[in-house]
């Protein structure tokens, strides 16, 4: 009768271990789900910046290209120090960035070669 006694005291308490343990793991994985979504959003957010920054700039470089690099640059500062993105995925935005401001700055510096000097003297 002791015997059974035991066991079924050392069966109760096994039992409520192990619900004491499910609920502690739970919220836990709540959390990195939470976390998980969390990191995904703002990749996301970052993936909508990019493309609005690039398609600002090719819009901005028409009128102002000096302006347009210089958004660019930020940028490139702003991605490089994301830390939502895959180191990969940053990686291949950086590139495309960089790119883009390599062509701008290419664009620009043949314009201003080809485009007409405006006299400094005071003619009109």
């Amino acid at each position: 009768m002791c015997r059974s006694l035991f066991h079924s005291c050392l069966a109760v308490a096994l039992l409520l271990s192990t619900i004491a343990v499910a609920p502690a793991q739970a919220p836990r994985n709540d959390l990195l789900e939470q976390n998980k979504l969390l990191s995904k959003v703002n990749a996301d957010k970052m993936e909508q910046e990019v493309s609005n920054g690039l398609a600002e700039s090719r819009k901005l470089a028409a009128t102002d290209p000096a302006k347009a690099i210089a958004a660019l640059k930020l940028l490139q500062g702003r991605l490089e120090a994301d830390t939502a993105l895959t180191e990969a995925r940053r990686g291949a935005l950086v590139r495309m960035v960089v790119a883009r401001v390599q062509t701008m700055q290419t664009t620009a510096a043949a314009l201003e070669r080809t485009a007409p000097r405006k006299p400094l003297g005071g003619e009109d």
